[in-house]
């Protein structure tokens, strides 16, 4: 069966082991890596901020903003409130999507149904530290395309 054919239900997917750093230690998912995370009508795959926080929660970490224009995923959460460690922003725009970092630099998203597993995988693999970018590993594995900052569209 090809991708085109699947229809995605919110709990439906392969279950997989992805490394969290150590030899021993792994974190087992369902749907948000099984590359089939977001919801499908017909053959359309359609993305949503609520989606992906769900995902993130369930992962672990964390998300804030308006979930209009943009949502924030953090890694982590500080004790007196608000949030820390790792964190950047997803953006949907009529063009596509975006992820951004405080570097500032902006990436065009290419494949927007992969979106939960590249920010759940972003999270876990530097989730101590605001990082200025996302590492090589991340922009070749999400097929990321860097735009300059000034070239996000405003809706």
């Amino acid at each position: 069966m090809s991708d085109e054919n699947w229809i995605a239900e919110p709990d439906a997917g392969a279950n997989r082991a992805e490394p969290l750093g150590l030899a021993l230690e792994f974190l087992v998912c369902s749907h948000q890596f099984s590359g089939r995370s977001a919801w499908t009508f017909g053959r359309q795959r359609v993305m949503t901020y609520e989606h992906l926080a769900t995902t993130i929660s369930e992962a672990g970490f964390y998300t804030t903003g308006d979930f209009v224009g943009s949502v924030i995923c953090a890694s982590k959460v500080r004790a007196g409130g608000g949030y820390t460690g790792n964190s950047f922003w997803i953006a949907k725009r009529a063009s596509g999507w975006f992820l951004g970092t405080w570097g500032p630099h902006l990436h065009r998203i290419p494949e927007p149904e992969r979106i939960p597993e590249l920010c759940v995988t972003w999270l876990q693999r530097h989730p101590d530290g605001t990082a200025a970018d996302v590492d090589s590993f991340i922009r070749e594995e999400f097929h990321l395309v860097e735009i300059d900052p000034d070239d996000l569209p405003d809706e």
